[in-house]
């Protein structure tokens, strides 16, 4: 196993390489239910394979203080209704102002099982709960979500938040969002965008459209973009571990704790907004994952500022295939100067300077962990995520 470490100050920046892409787990479509993800057994049997254990599965977890099931499967209402929920347990009760008087805490579970048609559940300014699952044609739109324990979306399931989600607190948790990991190209596609054609469109773009129009998912964005803003802030030693495909729709932040992107899986950062690594937080890579920008942001600031540690792989569980951090290709800097122009001051473009992809500050520092240079590494390189 060999180790590498990139301390700050550095900056990265990208031109138009392509690299190797990761590819994504296998959806559990088998588990139903509010059931965990993971068999008592496992743990054991990953730690006898000498396999990494997330850290969410050394969580024990006390029954929820109440329970809430939508009552009425494929139909859909107000998630302040209470009529439209079967409560276990404490009854709901309160004046919490954030929530509408719905009463909702964080010691709240919250199951919208699976449906045969789709349903919209939809309402509150605040919502905090500990767990979530939303089940297969069960969809849920929010303003905001604060959670403390495990968000679980299932493949046809489909959660947004129209402003904040935030994951806090002082456990180990995840959040698995059931989709297909789409590859640069059809990402590209789904936008209308090809190396060859304009952002207006043309043929990808059409069949983009009828896609949507079909309610196919298997090929579009639906269900991956989860909110517009998010921000990981769990305390210092926590983690939080995203599995599967899931992208903020603007600004993404990693304040505390240490946010992992499972093996196979494929964390999306903001549009337009930095993303900071703060100096109280890690952002973890394994094997086969990827982080980058949701699309390429090439007049924007930096794509990634590191303040604190990007990792890719552990001591303990070193890649053993490539991770890949994926950046914007920024402008040159005669264009740079003309975007600055038309956005004005504050814009970050205005300096009529080049700007860096990524940013390794004072104090922030990479560490590559690998069971084989020659086979696993990070690869820092272009996103190829055309749409802007």
């Amino acid at each position: 196993m060999r180790s590498v470490i990139v301390a700050g100050a550095a900056v990265i920046l990208v031109g138009l390489a392509w690299a190797a892409r990761a590819q994504a787990q296998n959806p559990q479509t088998d588990v139903a239910g509010f059931k965990s993800m993971w068999e008592p057994g496992d743990v054991a049997k990953l730690r006898a394979e000498h396999k990494r254990v997330p850290a969410y599965m050394t969580e024990k977890w006390d029954k929820p203080k109440r329970l809430l099931v939508w009552a009425k499967p494929g139909v859909s209402g107000k998630i302040e209704d209470t009529s439209n929920w079967t409560v276990i347990s404490e009854p709901l009760a309160g004046n919490d102002r954030s929530n509408r008087g719905f009463g909702l805490d964080e010691e709240t579970d919250i199951l919208l099982p699976k449906a045969d048609k789709k349903y919209m559940v939809g309402g509150g300014a605040l919502i905090k709960v500990r767990h979530l699952t939303v089940e297969d044609n069960a969809h849920l739109e929010l303003f905001q979500l604060d959670a403390k324990g495990n968000v679980w979306v299932h493949r046809r399931g489909q959660l947004h938040c129209r402003n904040t989600m935030r994951f806090t607190g002082p456990r180990n948790t995840f959040f698995k969002n059931d989709k297909p990991a789409l590859t640069p190209q059809q990402s590209n596609a789904i936008a209308g965008w090809t190396f060859t054609e304009s952002p207006a469109g043309g043929t990808a773009a059409r069949a983009a459209a009828d896609a949507r129009k079909s309610g196919s998912t298997e090929a579009t964005w639906e269900g991956i973009g989860v909110a517009q803003y998010m921000f990981v802030a769990k305390d210092k030693t926590a983690s939080l571990e995203f599995i599967g495909v899931m992208c903020p729709d603007d600004t993404f932040e990693m304040s505390s704790g240490i946010t992992v992107v499972a093996e196979g899986s494929k964390c999306l950062g903001g549009k337009r907004e930095q993303t900071f690594v703060q100096a109280d937080a890690v952002l973890r890579l394994h094997s086969g994952s990827e982080y980058a920008k949701y699309n390429d942001s090439p007049g924007f600031l930096s794509d990634l500022v590191v303040l604190g540690k990007v990792e890719a792989g552990t001591a303990e569980n070193p890649l053993q295939q490539d991770a890949i951090l994926g950046l914007s290709a920024k402008l040159y800097p005669e264009y740079i100067a003309q975007v600055g122009a038309k956005l004005g001051a504050g814009s970050g473009a205005e300096g009529g300077e080049g700007l860096p992809s990524m940013i390794v500050a004072p104090g922030g520092r990479i560490e590559v962990h690998t069971a084989d240079p020659a086979k696993a590494r990070l690869v820092i390189a272009y996103s190829c995520r055309l749409q802007s």
